[in-house]
């Protein structure tokens, strides 16, 4: 019975967490492309704005210009693209790395679950710097 509530508690707390992210979902890419150093640049011409509809929704996509690699990110709703360079691609990966792992850390919390792993099956996991990750029982 307690494995049953507890796989309940989990699927509403993830379904909580993917109703709430849904909504913000735009305004935090913006902002993790802005905190990698993407730059908004706003379409002035008819032919730019053109472009910037025919670029796949809510996805990267990988421009080259005179030779030089670039990463965009189209935003319609405010006529613009983010612009990156390599490393400003890089750093945004980075940071989704990041946002991921602290969303998980958010799930593990909100169960009443501890980072390390544990559970009430007597087992613990550890990570040990020679030989990766240890398993064993208390």
């Amino acid at each position: 019975m307690k494995i049953i509530l507890k796989s309940f508690q989990f699927i509403g707390v993830v379904l909580l967490l993917a109703l709430t992210t849904g909504c913000a979902t735009t305004k935090n890419t913006e902002q993790a492309l802005l905190e990698a150093g993407f730059k908004p640049v706003a379409a002035t011409t008819e032919k730019q704005t053109l472009h910037l509809k025919s670029l796949p929704a809510d996805k990267l996509s990988v421009v080259n210009v005179k030779g030089k690699m670039f990463f965009v990110f189209p935003d319609p709703a405010h006529n613009q693209i983010y612009l990156g360079n390599a490393q400003a691609y890089q750093d945004y990966q980075q940071i989704l790395m990041y946002s991921k792992m602290a969303g998980n850390n958010r799930v593990m919390a909100a169960l009443g679950e501890d980072s390390g792993g544990g559970g009430d099956d007597g087992k613990w996991v550890e990570w040990n710097e020679n030989t990766g990750w240890t398993h064993g029982t208390y």
